[in-house]
């Protein structure tokens, strides 16, 4: 790791006590542990350029990109090379300079990171020296579990906290919201237009919309043809991201019977615990369902067979 012009990890400003991962404590296996970098140490090396969101909180915006952050996060072992979706590092920003960096990854214990020995499946922040990328030894800060929170006083003189949480109940891929207290932020997805149904002939369109809650790996849907059998479309569990507006269309017969159903795993529903989820379908341009309130599942059948 020195030769590479790495650093050591630090826990409580010690030396090897971070054992996220590599460049903190010393194992005598010759194989093993299998673990990869802390996420300072990885953004340090450039091999995830690709998949880094940075962002610079800020009372006012000053056109120096993303303020804040809300997506999913992935452990390095799914990291896909030129797949910007899938993010793998979150580098936040101190916009006055020479200050500490701070670096927000997700430890999946998982392929080549399988032995990490410390915040397994853990989102992880670490900090290090100016900008992250020169050898600076890194300092472990926290480690989330699902629903976990870490703030920031005072962040950068701004005299807010600013404030990482893991705003999903499972572990595999978390979702993270990065802001200032007091601040909302709206996520670094580009929000999904409304198609506008353009079904020809003797068809007829149905509009699925969604805008999905806090905890949207909890959520799925599917729409289906009855007199058949037949699967129109579907959101899978752990497909949608949190607090963004879904639309989909089908041009389907216009004769026929279907049924749509939207799930919670969590038997929350999608309004309004956290926050204001709701669903609506249309059918030839009339609501045949919506709602958003709900336990563990809500359905609508429309149309006929023949």
């Amino acid at each position: 790791g020195h030769n590479l012009g790495f650093r050591h990890s630090r826990d409580g400003g010690v030396d090897y006590e971070d054992r996220t991962g590599l460049m903190g404590y010393t194992y005598s296996g010759l194989n093993g542990p299998r673990m990869c970098l802390n996420g300072a140490k990885s953004y340090q090396s450039g091999w995830y350029h690709d998949a880094t969101k940075t962002i610079t909180p800020m009372i006012t915006p000053a056109g120096n990109g993303n303020t804040c952050f809300i997506g999913r996060l992935y452990g390095v072992a799914e990291y896909e090379a030129g797949n910007s979706d899938k993010t793998v590092i979150i580098k936040i920003n101190d916009y006055r300079e020479g200050k500490d960096s701070y670096f927000v990854a997700f430890n999946r214990a998982l392929r080549m990171n399988y032995g990490t020995q410390e915040g397994r499946n853990s989102v992880i922040i670490t900090k290090a020296r100016g900008e992250g990328e020169n050898a600076s030894p890194s300092e472990l800060i926290a480690k989330l579990n699902p629903l976990g929170k870490f703030a920031f006083r005072n962040f950068a003189g701004t005299g807010k906290k600013l404030v990482v949480e893991v705003v999903s109940r499972r572990a595999r891929f978390p979702e993270v919201r990065i802001q200032l207290a007091g601040e909302q932020c709206e996520g670094t997805f580009p929000p999904t237009p409304s198609p506008k149904p353009a079904c020809i002939g003797n068809k007829k369109a149905i509009q699925v919309n969604v805008r999905t809650d806090e905890y949207s790996d909890e959520t799925s849907w599917s729409l289906t043809h009855t007199c058949s059998g037949t699967l129109v479309g579907k959101a899978d569990i752990d497909t949608l991201s949190s607090s963004r507006s879904y639309s989909n269309v089908y041009c389907v017969h216009d004769v026929g019977e279907y049924r749509f159903t939207i799930e919670d795993s969590y038997s929350d529903g999608l309004c309004c615990h956290w926050g204001s989820g709701s669903y609506s379908v249309e059918y030839d341009g009339a609501v045949v369902a919506a709602g958003g309130r709900f336990r563990d599942t809500a359905s609508a059948v429309f149309g006929s067979c023949p």
